[in-house]
């Protein structure tokens, strides 16, 4: 008997560790109904996935010095196609033939890479109660692929100033952002993914700023 109620004592333990091992899987971060706003000509805002002191996005002037070092995305508003976009924080800190986003006061070692995917409002909201997807995703050169650019390097930026040289060959789509559309992007330093969801409730007219230049966004993205 003292046997038997040993061995029945060890088998518990193992089930206990394993259920232990799984609870360490994959986690996300999910944002909901996040919306970015460019109050102003050349204004933008800013926002980070991994830094939960932000709770929504935020103009320069609201951000502490360490949010500023935090940032991965950085809202932008092109006012001459009325085109909102997002762009990469690295890339913004430096000079290109277009200024627009020039913020040199970015910390240089966070950088963001952009993606164009097929996936679909349901892949969205599947990766947001699985979130071992995210990486399965990324894996998928027919789901994912590293967004094209006219003017800044490739995967840098999505929407803003765009013209047909950011069509993507395979997808046959372009970086410009539309409603229900899916974006992808990878903190480069940490290698963590997550998905933008460009919502289906903006305001009337959006893109055009017939109200104003907000765009709303849910994101969900590996912890």
């Amino acid at each position: 008997m003292p046997f038997i109620l040993l061995t029945i004592l060890i088998m518990a333990g193992c089930k206990k560790t394993n259920s232990t091992d799984n609870s360490s899987e994959v986690q996300a971060s999910s944002f909901g109904n996040l919306t970015f706003d460019a109050y102003d000509y050349g204004a933008v805002q800013f926002f980070s996935s991994f830094d939960t002191s932000f709770k929504t996005p935020l103009p320069q002037y609201s951000m502490s010095a360490a949010q500023i070092k935090n940032v991965d995305l950085m809202f932008i508003y092109n006012t001459d196609q009325f085109q909102p976009g997002f762009i990469d924080p690295v890339t913004a800190s430096k000079h290109w033939y277009w200024d627009d986003y020039y913020s040199p006061w970015l910390d240089s070692s966070v950088q963001t890479n952009f993606y164009i995917t097929t996936l679909d409002v349901e892949s969205f909201n599947a990766a947001g109660k699985n979130p071992s997807l995210l990486s399965s995703y990324f894996k998928d050169s027919t789901k994912v692929r590293l967004a094209p650019n006219p003017v800044f390097p490739a995967g840098t930026c999505i929407g803003g100033r765009l013209d047909a040289a950011s069509n993507d060959p395979v997808f046959g789509i372009d970086t410009h952002l539309a409603k229900d559309e899916i974006f992808g992007f990878k903190n480069v330093k940490s290698g963590k993914v997550g998905l933008i969801h460009i919502s289906p409730n903006q305001e009337n007219g959006w893109p055009a700023p017939i109200m104003d230049h907000n765009t709303k966004v849910d994101i969900v993205k590996e912890k």
